[in-house]
């Protein structure tokens, strides 16, 4: 976690970000959606990207029907967490009874950078030997508010 440290060293303000590439993953929920729902935008849009409506078309018009389009990198950068920690002068803490007080309010899983056209390429599971996101959610964005006493 990189951080800084401003007003006298009283605020710290650290963010966490990560990497990872070198996988792929079958987009499952948009191969579902275009081979038996009928309702992806590679065959209803006709402004659709071309390489949308050419996996629709491989998936269900052509004699191969492969579903080899729906595989894409699963590459991705996500800013991971950003906290904020503030820490109250030495006369409050000793009014509250404690020798040190920090408050941290911090949030987790705030932004992805990805090419990745599905729900989300950390949303994937292993079925059988193959990386899909079919019918999975993304990690959630929550915050969280922490006290620090120090006696």
């Amino acid at each position: 976690m990189t951080g800084f440290d401003v007003l006298n060293r009283r605020l710290r303000i650290s963010a966490t970000f990560d990497y990872k590439s070198g996988r792929y993953q079958l987009n499952g929920t948009e191969r579902i959606r275009c081979e038996s729902r009928l309702n992806c935008d590679g065959q209803l849009d006709p402004n659709a990207p071309l390489w949308k409506q050419a996996r629709s078309v491989a998936l269900r018009d052509h004699p191969a029907r492969t579903q080899w389009g729906y595989f894409e990198p699963a590459d991705a950068v996500r800013w991971r967490e950003l906290a904020v920690t503030y820490e109250l002068p030495e006369g409050v803490a000793r009014a509250m009874g404690a020798a040190r007080f920090t408050v941290t309010a911090s949030g987790r899983n705030l932004h992805r950078w990805t090419k990745y056209s599905g729900i989300d390429p950390e949303s994937g599971y292993n079925d059988a030997g193959l990386q899909t996101d079919f019918q999975t959610q993304p990690p959630g964005t929550y915050w969280m508010l922490r006290f620090n006493y120090s006696f």
